[in-house]
Order: C-alpha cells, then sequence, then structure tokens
C-alpha cells in the first residue's frame, strides 16, 4: 500500500530506474540494480515495470516494492495490476482505500 498523493503532486507512471533508493522493510537505500536483483526481477522486465512517482519522488515499483516516501500510513491507496493477456501489457488500477 501507498499512501495517497497530496493535492500539490503531480501523479506520473514512468518506466526505467536508475540510482539510490530506500524502500520500505529495509535499514539502508540500495541501488536499483540490486533492489531489482533482490526482488527477483528478471533484467528483461525491469525496463518494463511501472514506476509510481509524485512530482520527481519515486513512490513504488508496481507490485515490487515500496519507497520510505511512498509508505501509507492511515489513508492508503492500493495499486493493482491486471494482467489480461501478457502479450497485450499491463494496465493498473488505482483506487483509494480506508481501514474499516
Amino acid at each position: 500500500m501507498v499512501r495517497p498523493p497530496r493535492p500539490d503532486e503531480k501523479v506520473t507512471v514512468r518506466f526505467g530506474l536508475q540510482g539510490h533508493y530506500h524502500i520500505c522493510g529495509r535499514d539502508r537505500g540500495r541501488s536499483a540494480k540490486k533492489l531489482w536483483q533482490e526482488s527477483g526481477i528478471a533484467p528483461w522486465l525491469r525496463e518494463r515495470t511501472p514506476l509510481l512517482w509524485y512530482n520527481d519522488t519515486l513512490i513504488a515499483a508496481v507490485g515490487v516494492f515500496v519507497t520510505k516516501e511512498g509508505e501509507a500510513d492511515e489513508a492508503k491507496l492500493m495499486i493493482m495490476q491486471e494482467k489480461n493477456n501478457p502479450a497485450d501489457g499491463v494496465a493498473e488500477l488505482f483506487r483509494t482505500v480506508s481501514d474499516q
């Protein structure tokens, strides 16, 4: 689960990741290459994995990890990845959920 964007944050989905990031559940940051390796994402799929950004801040790699900056508290945004036919690509559905 990721936090919903603030009103002043522009939401974008991008592909291709480079740099150093801190993800939830880890004590220190790691390079993008290490994150992909530790998550078991094959090299040919890394460029095809959708990345959720708020402004210029990486929030999550859909279905793989959430960064510390994207960590949810009470209000949560659920990201669902739907694959009808892998040859057709991936469609993402975003919706806000609340704890009940």
